[in-house]
């Protein structure tokens, strides 16, 4: 299976869209060079006729020279800590310029650019719903439900956008041998029902690929919330306690994985010493 990701790059005024049929393992590595670097090797790449689709993107990347904004995700992060840490030395290694992560993926850069974000939408593909193999490892979304006899809470592995897709009829589908009581790890995704309020919110570290927009259509009458990354308001409404993110353990993961002489090791290092501080 390739690993595909396209790279906009925009300076004066206009863009021009690539595409790698192999390149989404290396995003990560390729913007921790910086900006010039970044974009000499995504403008290396063959220009892309059309914009690959939600599922065929693992990863990708905009820069823009003209308002120095970079806009990016990747779906082969390994974990919270490890997105964070990136995201931290990009910022620094990105000096003045605007860092963000794209939540939509695809949708997000191609909106960007003035496109219809249905340009890159796929159709729906519904996924047995699996259950995490306990929660000390991988958890790929933590889903809790509030209503009027407490809170129960469900470790699964299907991807986040189809989980979310499925908007409130997720409730009534979840599969009893997901049940959990705690989760030892931090989960890649959230998602929290309050049955009694009718309203739920999400966060994600995962692209979301236009599935919050499916969920609110399932239940116009639910009130829906989008929390980006940040875990600790499934937390509060839930009860449920997460573990906080390792860190130190991911920079020094990250310091490991670098090029040699890239911009990116003296950065990793001063925040490394925080992270250990």
């Amino acid at each position: 299976m390739a690993d595909r990701a396209n790279y906009v790059i925009v300076r004066d005024g206009t863009w021009s869209l690539h595409e790698s049929r192999w390149g989404a393992p290396r995003l990560e590595g390729d913007l921790l060079e910086g900006p010039e670097a970044a974009t000499r090797v995504f403008g290396a790449f063959r220009r892309g006729g059309e914009w690959l689709g939600d599922g065929l993107a693992e990863a990708a990347a905009l820069v823009d020279h003209d308002r120095r904004r970079l806009l990016y995700y990747s779906t082969e992060i390994d974990g919270y800590a490890w997105r964070a840490a990136v995201r931290e030395v990009l910022r620094r290694v990105w000096d003045g310029w605007d860092v963000r992560w794209a939540f939509d993926g695809q949708g997000d850069l191609a909106a960007y650019v003035g496109c219809d974000r249905a340009v890159v939408r796929d159709g729906p593909s519904p996924l047995r719903l699996w259950a995490s193999d306990g929660t000390t490892g991988f958890v790929g979304c933590l889903v809790t439900v509030a209503d009027a006899g407490g809170t129960r809470a469900y470790a699964l592995d299907t991807p986040f956008s189809d989980l979310l897709a499925r908007g409130v009829d997720l409730v009534g589908a979840l599969p009893e041998e997901a049940r959990v009581t705690e989760c030892l790890a931090l989960p890649e995704s959230g998602i929290h029902f309050d049955v009694t309020g009718r309203s739920a919110g999400f966060w994600t570290v995962q692209p979301v690929r236009g599935a919050d927009e499916r969920a609110r259509a399932h239940r116009p009458g639910w009130e829906w919330a989008m929390w980006n990354d940040r875990y600790g308001e499934q937390v509060v409404r839930s009860g449920l306690g997460l573990p906080e993110p390792d860190m130190a353990g991911a920079y020094e993961e990250l310091r490991r994985r670098v090029r040699a002489g890239s911009p990116a090791l003296a950065v990793i290092d001063v925040v490394r010493s925080g992270a250990h501080g």
